[in-house]
């Protein structure tokens, strides 16, 4: 429950015994959180859950394609309580990216930590499947960018493939000079 919905029903409990009841009578559901995840590493948000209203259990069943260009130590799930004014932390689950690189499927329930690194409530767990597919596994790149005339260009960017243009990649743009190539 958010402090907005909080501070109503306290008011409310103020009002005199009959007053309330029959307010109570008409708005007679319980009022919890409006929780949605988001994907982030080194503070980039690269994917993001739809928002379940008033649910304490919620069940995403999305999947997500995510491509990483990042120096990083750990993938995060930020879980969040949207309100009408901003949204509140509620915690975090966090892999190490060491047992991601890999290339096998991570899959299980992992405890949702509050900031202090406790968990944010008994039992509050997400239910994650993540595999790491490095870019050399990925067929579409086997013959390179404009692989023939009517290749369309990198796939998921907005701007189209155009001849004579110089383009520095978002993930080279951080590379500093002297970094060995790969």
């Amino acid at each position: 429950m958010d402090m907005f919905h909080k501070r109503i029903g306290d008011m409310f409990n103020r009002l005199p015994g009959n007053m309330s009841s029959k307010i109570e009578g008409q708005i007679n559901r319980k009022i919890t959180s409006d929780p949605y995840v988001t994907i982030t590493i080194t503070g980039a948000t690269l994917g993001r859950t739809f928002v379940i209203s008033n649910d304490e259990n919620p069940v995403w069943m999305q999947n997500f394609i995510v491509p990483v260009a990042h120096y990083a130590a750990e993938l995060n799930f930020v879980v969040k309580d949207n309100d009408i004014v901003g949204s509140q932390h509620i915690g975090t689950v966090s892999i190490p990216l060491e047992h991601i690189y890999g290339g096998g499927k991570i899959q299980g329930f992992f405890p949702i930590l509050n900031a202090s690194g406790k968990p944010c409530k008994v039992g509050a767990v997400l239910s994650l499947s993540i595999q790491y597919n490095p870019i050399e596994q990925l067929s579409i790149y086997h013959h390179g960018i404009g692989a023939g005339p009517h290749y369309p260009g990198v796939p998921g960017t907005y701007f189209p493939l155009r001849r004579g243009g110089t383009v520095t990649l978002y993930q080279d743009a951080h590379v500093p000079d002297d970094a060995s190539q790969i």
